[in-house]
């Protein structure tokens, strides 16, 4: 399991592009990968999500509530998730790297694995991350408005 570590991540109210460019360094995941998540998780700051297995969705990367129990002895609770955009970046970026270590180092099925361990239900949010990821890369998306939409502007 990765060791989880946001106090060297600065701790801010919005995700910034700062933030991002740190989370992906420290977790060694792609930027682009980062954003085609955050698009298509379309969370916002300060804002929660019910599910209808009884759990919720947390802040802009979505964090589920079952990984609260997780969280707790790194000192991360809902409120920081839900208020805290770059601590809840870089949650979502451990459970991905903490995934990957699952499923012998594929980024991608990592990716799907964030969404659903169910392999149709992963295989298809993979799919959309792809084309979240491909209209970043290509110039269609921007971090910019992503982070704005994520901190609750747009």
């Amino acid at each position: 399991m990765p060791v989880l570590t946001v106090e060297a991540v600065p701790v801010v109210q919005p995700v910034t592009l700062e933030c991002v460019a740190e989370v992906s360094r420290q977790y060694q995941i792609p930027v682009a990968l980062l954003g085609g998540v955050l698009a298509q998780e379309r969370g916002r700051l300060g804002q929660s999500f019910p599910n209808k297995n009884g759990t919720w969705d947390i802040g802009p990367m979505q964090v589920n509530s079952a990984w609260l129990k997780f969280l707790a002895p790194y000192g991360i609770d809902q409120h920081r998730l839900q208020h805290d955009g770059c601590a809840n970046l870089a949650v979502g970026a451990w459970i991905i790297r903490y995934e990957q270590g699952r499923v012998k180092g594929d980024l991608w099925r990592a990716v799907g694995r964030y969404h659903s361990h169910q392999p149709g239900l992963a295989a298809a949010y993979q799919s959309r991350v792809a084309v979240k990821v491909g209209e970043l890369n290509s110039g269609r998306q921007t971090l910019a408005r992503l982070l704005e939409e994520a901190n609750g502007g747009g």
